[in-house]
């Protein structure tokens, strides 16, 4: 709901500091700056299956959510198209500015949204806290969307945590 209009910093806290990992004061629209998909430096996708829905699982922290989100989507039975995304640095993402990650991001749903329609996307998010804020800041909430959480309790592997489209004020 906070959207790409205010300036804004996100820090990150690790190794007992917190490190400004986001800094978007100067240009908040950086994190939507457009790029080519084969040009990306910090992230790099697979694609699988031709459904009516997107699933987009972001892995770039240390747990690794394919196999349960996989599961997942068998179990609600989605007709989906997989993107699975995974960073340079998997699991070990370094400290510094991480708003290219957001941009690449968003450069990977414009690349994939403009090949075809989707009736409704599923972002499973394996990544920072300031990542998974930016990234939302930089989607926005004018597709229809739902974002999950992961559940540690047997039985359910993934919740839906919001639908994007309820995010209006």
């Amino acid at each position: 709901m906070l959207g790409s209009q205010n300036p804004v910093v996100l820090y990150h806290y690790q190794g007992n500091e917190y490190h400004r990992v986001i800094d978007l004061r100067n240009n908040i629209r950086a994190i939507k700056k457009l790029k080519d998909v084969n040009s990306f430096k910090k992230i790099y996708f697979e694609e699988s299956g031709d459904g009516k829905d997107c699933v987009f699982i972001v892995q770039f922290a240390s747990h690794t959510p394919f196999a349960d989100v996989e599961e997942f989507i068998k179990r609600q039975n989605l007709n989906s198209t997989v993107i699975k995304v995974f960073h340079t640095d998997l699991g070990g993402m370094k400290i510094g500015d991480w708003s290219q990650e957001i941009s690449e991001l968003m450069s990977l749903i414009q690349f994939v949204k403009a090949k075809r329609h989707f009736e409704r996307f599923h972002f499973f998010l394996s990544v920072p806290v300031p990542i998974a804020f930016v990234f939302g800041m930089a989607f926005g909430h004018f597709s229809k969307g739902s974002v999950y959480q992961y559940s540690s309790k047997e039985n359910i592997s993934y919740f839906e945590a919001f639908r994007i489209e309820k995010l209006r004020i």
